[in-house]
């Protein structure tokens, strides 16, 4: 059997359609008087992973950016965290100042994710940033949105070059 001739694609759901058949094996759609030759259905997850991204991304990159721009409230918030442990205020304030960086950081991990994504190039440096950003944000409501990324990317691979 030729390749290229004889083997189509479903217009409904993508799957492989040989020339002589009547209808989809995958979806039952028929297939008469339609154009088996065109490319198969792509899938919108990587489109949404890279919203998710992006939105995460702005996020993270929005309270890093803040926090390193005035750190003075969050040192606060830490000293009288730290009230009676024995911490210093300068532990507070290297700890708050690599708080801001590291947000800033799985910030730019995250939009580098959502642009690979958009692209849909790099799949799997593009998994292992998401991966990255689920688990380095510090607050379960950055990190859940990344985990669903993660899983857009995972079931939209095959849509990456």
């Amino acid at each position: 059997m030729d390749y290229d001739r004889d083997l189509g694609f479903c217009p409904s759901c993508g799957g492989d359609v040989k020339g002589d058949e009547s209808f989809c094996r995958n979806c039952g759609r028929s297939l008469q008087d339609v154009d088996t030759r065109r490319q198969p259905v792509r899938s919108r997850r990587p489109r949404w992973a890279f919203i998710i991204l992006v939105v995460t991304g702005i996020f993270l990159l929005w309270m890093g950016v803040s926090t390193l721009m005035d750190p003075q409230p969050v040192i606060d918030e830490v000293m009288l965290q730290l009230d009676g442990m024995g911490f210093d205020e300068e532990f507070a304030e290297t700890f708050v100042m690599f708080y801001g960086y590291s947000m800033v950081a799985t910030a730019l991990m995250a939009l580098a994710a959502g642009a690979m994504a958009y692209a849909l190039r790099y799949w799997l440096l593009s998994m292992v940033f998401t991966l990255l950003v689920a688990l380095s944000t510090p607050f379960f409501i950055f990190s859940f949105p990344a985990v669903l990324a993660l899983y857009l990317l995972w079931k939209g691979r095959g849509d990456f070059a």
